[in-house]
């Protein structure tokens, strides 16, 4: 279909209703073919091998008119034999790309007995039978297009010897810091000879390690022997190369090779053999999450050559740019290196589009960047043994892990770029996350997401691709299953940030969701185990059998390790393994609905996607709630109604409604609220509960014309032409509007897609707050959660990261890159230093500070009382200041909850590196560089002017700190950092302070915003002046301002700061713009002029959201709120704020 669309032929397939259009597209057979020539140095090789980087799915492979194999699975490269075959000129080379979505369902009905599988709203069934990203059918974030095509290189190898293909890098950190490196070339056996048979071959590996900086060398050689191929037994009966002594017929031998399906066609190339080299490193530089030290990065080169080499062209000729180790080129950043021979080999072939020839050459190489690293997955029995722990230690060090789950980066496999995963990791890191979890129901990266992660110090909790079902235990699904899991784990072998494997997402959770499995539990416990436990946890303990591994996420871990032996019960239970939380009744920004348990691996809450992205994918007639497309675009079964319970809970005390008095209180000076007529006064929760039945409507038409065989675009068509679906004959999404009485003047059609517009808006903008809050409620409880013994929580990574398309969902990074309000508050809740507050029992707000660096941390604590109508600084009551010798500053003067709020700053001032362990072998972690002993940093900071450990005093003025950082940087360049640091500080340390060490702010809101009395505030914005391309926005209001969000609706990206602004009267701010692809366009290709005003204002193309205005669109606020209690406005705390490294602390109670 991407091939389509390039063409002009089918339009983009996220616009309106194109999924439906184009469903067709995954019911079809497709069949692509090229024309090429072949160099006659190619041909001179022993054996040429059709190499094919990726296929989505199921395939047949033709060359000249006969068979060449068959394939079935995307998440896997396949390699022929085709030496037969070749021509010298006028190859054909054609691929037919059958049905993926009539394979599963004809494997699912010749299947013996039903094996279930979630089947979400709008999607396809059957995923559970093909091996193919289970979102391409459809999930509850994303649309069900089954695409088909292929999605990697297809490349020509010519080799008359063994060709090194891949590598699996391992390593033993032993006790005195030095680590023997172990690497496993992976070597394709030299092509037999005539007959089949064949001679064993002489060869040396050479590996070669270079320092980051290139000041140190290692080098190690290593003479091995490689037999011919044999012949794979039918049956499999191999072993993995861990040394598993039970026979499977999964597994096959190394060095045999398979026939293929088709009778009489080319074999399929054969397995590869290991052989390995090691070296021993002393010292080296560690690899640490970002948030912990620098990502030092080793080069590695490792080239295999044959003995006879030097005398005989002995891995033979070739044609074209490429060595023979383009096998493996996809492993690693760097194309493989070539010998001399190699390069002057002639020019590169004349093959046809998308076709390589590569090159056989004397030598073959590889090349990979890596870290040195422990990762341990620590599951230590809690005293008493009714519980333990589940937290992850790099290099001996805990670690709080702070991230989110990652979908696939576009519903088209060929169309994500580099870029685009690079952008979406260093966003995580922006949002100060140090992990991402790689979801099972998607697709294994491509190599640029693990190398940003690498190079940018996130972790990857990496899961094999199942999830949410029950799957086949045939021996042909096990073996494709242990391939791909075997040639995933090798490709990600040498990657530091790689910390853990998981078997599935959800599936033995899932054990409780299907009628089949609850009945005969035992069947589908027993398939479990086969697929999970035997053949994908021993594909990964076959490359690295030092990773951690679990073969479910969630689950209760295990009994034993070995032998291996499950938990087996309530995945929910907090006391074990890992959890997913969902709990979409209960109050989402309640502290106390979220379960003290050890790592949250999901969780999370929908909202609407962004206006600014939902707009490029519809039409104006869409933006209003009662539309069909608002309908079309929810996949998540009651949606609607969980997120209106939500919204009744804190924004709607009554049914939305704009009242005319109301809308003459509140006028924005530069954006406008949209005049409302009386008629309008229609309650906005009738209307959605419209919305919700439409949306019923449109997926039981779907589902019901799928199941019955007929065509699901002309169902859902039929049904929008009688009527049923469609707002503007009367069907149930209908405004209902009453006809206006006499004396009340109709709105134009134009007005009414106005002010339906900005109601959709408002709501957007309702949703994504009201999520962003519920992340930030669940987030602070679980962080303060890490230091209650009952808890013991070391790790949250909510649901999801990213999204496909523009459509209501769990994510933060909307489809385009612009970011949701989740997103930019997770910059705040993420910060490693954080300041929260929680409100306890008979109105206490305890406030919490929470560390997680390996650094002890003192700053300064500010607490102030904001009133909600306060135009003045003088209006702030500054309830508490750390740096000030008084006990409190807070007046007895009460004031009622539902007129102030609080908001919360901890500013850190000096840090501290920990104390080396008597005996370790590493010192502790120390992202900034400065000194171990107290003393040294006090001499090296310039005496007492900062304070360390417990002591009392004051800090040093932000003047004092700049100066006192001045030697940092590269050339003596001050050092810009919150905190001071010390001589010798080098670049990479000053922008780790700058990024981990900067204020954390909470505000505290001591009553829900409907019962709350919000001040009506009008919002002026303009263009700051910026060096271009650089776009930067001027905020300011005439009163309080919560949560105030900019959107740039000309380009993706983000303003940062956006969303969590807290807008005060006497502040105004400056946002500056980041666009979402790198080397995008800035302010100077779209100078923003005014929008109703005169040029310089209120920029073009942007849209401004703050509380106040979005719940007053939707529902005026009460005039008579209720007290709801009384905070009396005075407190004792200590002078000094101390946070040890990796503890959260109650500090404070407000009482």
């Amino acid at each position: 279909m991407q091939l389509m669309q390039q063409a002009g032929l089918e339009g983009n397939s996220l616009y309106r209703y194109s999924e439906l259009n184009q469903r067709w597209a995954a019911y079809d057979n497709w069949t692509f073919s090229v024309l090429f020539d072949v160099p006659r140095k190619l041909l001179r090789n022993r054996a040429v091998l059709l190499h094919i980087d990726g296929l989505d799915t199921v395939a047949a492979i033709e060359l000249n008119g006969a068979p060449v194999g068959r394939a079935a699975n995307a998440h896997r490269p396949h390699a022929f034999d085709i030496t037969d075959l070749l021509k010298k000129e006028n190859n054909n080379l054609g691929i037919t790309i059958f049905s993926a979505t009539r394979y599963a369902a004809a494997q699912q009905a010749d299947y013996p007995y039903p094996v279930p599988a979630t089947q979400q709203v709008g999607a396809i069934p059957g995923y559970n039978f093909v091996r193919k990203a289970a979102s391409d059918f459809g999930w509850d974030w994303g649309p069900a297009l089954a695409p088909a095509g292929i999605t990697g290189g297809i490349k020509l190898v010519g080799r008359s010897g063994a060709v090194l293909t891949d590598m699996v890098v391992r390593q033993q950190h032993l006790a005195n810091g030095s680590v023997q490196l172990a690497v496993d070339a992976l070597l394709m056996p030299p092509p037999a000879g005539q007959g089949g048979a064949g001679a064993e071959e002489q060869g040396e590996l050479v590996l070669e390690l270079a320092s980051p900086d290139g000041s140190q060398h290692w080098r190690a050689q290593a003479p091995v022997t490689i037999p011919p191929p044999v012949p794979c037994p039918a049956d499999g009966g191999g072993s993995d190369s861990s040394g598993a002594a039970e026979s499977s017929p999964w597994l096959q031998p190394e060095g045999c090779q398979a026939g293929d399906q088709v009778e009489g066609g080319p074999r399929l190339a054969p397995h590869p053999v290991k052989r390995g080299v090691g070296v021993l490193v002393e010292a080296p530089q560690l690899w640490w999450p970002h948030d912990f030290g620098e990502q030092p990065l080793y080069r590695l080169q490792l080239t295999y050559t044959p003995v006879a080499a030097s005398n005989s062209q002995a891995a033979g000729d070739g044609a074209g740019g490429r060595s023979s180790g383009a096998l493996a080129a996809e492993a690693g950043e760097e194309e493989p290196a070539t010998d001399a021979a190699a390069a002057e080999a002639g020019a590169r072939a004349p093959g046809g589009p998308g076709v390589n020839a590569g090159l056989g050459t004397r030598s073959s190489k590889l090349s990979r960047r890596i870290g040195f690293r422990t990762v341990e997955l620590v599951t230590d029995p809690l005293p008493g043994g009714a519980a333990e722990t589940f937290y992850f230690r790099i290099n001996g060090q805990p670690v709080f892990a702070r991230g989110a789950n990652i979908v696939p980066a576009h519903v088209y496999e060929p169309a994500v770029t580099k870029g685009r995963l690079r952008r979406l990791v260093a966003d995580a890191k922006a949002a100060h996350m140090n992990m991402l979890r790689v979801w099972g129901g998607g697709r294994y990266f491509k190599d640029a997401f693990y190398q940003a992660c690498d190079e940018q110090g996130v972790l990857v909790w990496q899961e094999a691709m199942f999830a949410c079902a029950m799957y086949p235990r045939d021996d042909a699904f096990l073996r494709e299953a242990w391939l791909e899991v075997r040639h995933q784990a090798a490709r990600l072998s040498s990657h530091p940030s790689v910390a853990i494997w998981g078997g599935n997402n959800e599936d033995e959770a899932a054990f409780g969701w299907f009628g089949e499995s609850l009945q005969n539990p035992r069947l589908y416990a027993a398939d479990y185990s086969k697929l999970f436990v035997d053949v994908v946890r021993q594909a990964v303990m076959g490359v690295d059998p030092a990773m951690p591994y679990v073969d479910t996420s969630p689950s209760n871990g295990l009994l034993s390790r070995e032998p291996y032996a499950k938990r087996w019960g309530d995945v929910a239970d907090p006391r074990f393994g890992d959890i997913h939380f969902y709990n979409y009744r209960a109050d989402a920004w309640d502290p106390a609905t979220y379960p003290p348990a050890k790592f949250v691996s999901e969780f999370g809450f929908m909202s609407f996607p962004s206006f600014a992205a939902y707009k490029k994918m519809t039409a104006p007639d869409e933006w209003r709630l009662d539309s069909p497309m608002t309908a079309f675009r929810m996949r998540h079964a009651n949606g609607m109604q969980e997120l209106l319970a939500q919204m009744g809970r804190h924004f709607f005390a009554q049914p939305p409604q704009l009242h005319a008095q109301q809308q003459q209180q509140q006028q924005p000076v530069q954006q406008q609220q949209q005049p409302e007529q009386a008629w309008a006064q229609q309650a906005t929760e009738q209307r959605l509960e419209r919305l919700a039945a439409a949306q019923a409507a449109l997926a039981s038409a779907f589902d019901a014309a799928g199941a019955d065989g007929r065509d699901p675009v002309a169902a859902v068509d039929a049904a929008a032409e009688a009527g049923s679906l469609n707002a503007s004959n009367g069907g149930p999404l209908a405004a209902g509007a009453p006809a206006p009485e006499a004396g009340q003047l109709a709105l134009t059609p134009q007005e009414e897609q106005e002010l339906e517009q900005r109601r959709f808006e408002a709501f957007t903008y309702l949703s994504q707050l009201q999520q962003a809050l519920a992340y930030q409620a669940a987030i602070h409880q679980w962080r303060r959660n890490k230091g209650n013994p009952a808890a013991l929580t070391m790790g949250v990574l909510y649901w999801q990261l990213n999204d496909v398309w523009p459509g209501p969902s769990w994510s933060g990074i909307n489809s385009d890159g612009s970011w949701r309000l989740a997103h930019h508050f997770a910059v705040d809740f993420f910060h490693p230093v954080l300041v929260s507050g929680v409100k306890g029992a008979r109105g206490r707000v305890e406030v919490h500070l929470t560390n997680d660096l390996p650094v002890d941390v003192t700053g300064e604590l500010a607490v102030d009382i904001i009133p909600f109508g306060a135009t003045r600084a003088e209006e702030v009551v500054p309830l508490y200041r750390s740096d000030n010798a008084k006990d409190g500053l807070g007046v007895g003067r009460p004031a009622e909850a539902g007129d102030v709020f609080l908001r919360l700053r901890f500013c850190p001032s000096v840090v501290q590196r920990q104390w080396a362990a008597a005996g370790a072998a590493q010192p502790p972690p120390n992202p900034f560089g400065f000194a171990t002993a107290a003393e040294e940093l006090q001499q090296a900071l310039g005496g007492g002017a900062l304070l360390l450990g417990g002591s009392s005093g004051g800090a040093a003025p932000a003047t004092e700190r700049t100066a006192a950082a001045s030697d940092g940087g590269p050339a003596d360049q001050p050092c810009d950092a919150l905190v001071a640091l010390p001589r010798g500080t080098t670049a990479a340390q000053c922008a780790a302070a700058r990024r981990l060490l900067q204020c954390s702010e909470s505000l505290v809101l001591l009553t829900e915003p409907k019962d709350a009395r919000l001040a009506p505030a009008n919002l002026s914005a303009q263009l700051a002046p910026a060096a271009a391309p650089s776009l930067a926005v001027t905020l300011s209001s005439d009163a309080v301002a919560l949560f105030v969000a900019v959107e740039n609706q000309q380009q993706a990206g983000h303003f940062d700061g956006s969303g969590t602004l807290l807008l005060l009267p006497w502040e105004p701010r400056t946002l500056a713009f980041q666009p979402a692809e790198a080397g995008g366009a800035g302010a100077s290709d779209q100078q923003p002029a005014a929008e109703g005003q005169g040029a310089g204002e209120v920029p073009a193309g942007l849209g401004l959201y703050w509380l106040q205005k979005e719940m007053a669109a939707l529902e005026p606020p009460t005039t008579a709120a209720t007290a709801n209690g009384v905070l009396p406005l005075a407190l004792h705390l200590p002078a000094l704020l101390f946070i040890s490294a990796l503890a959260s602390t109650l500090l404070v109670l407000l009482l």
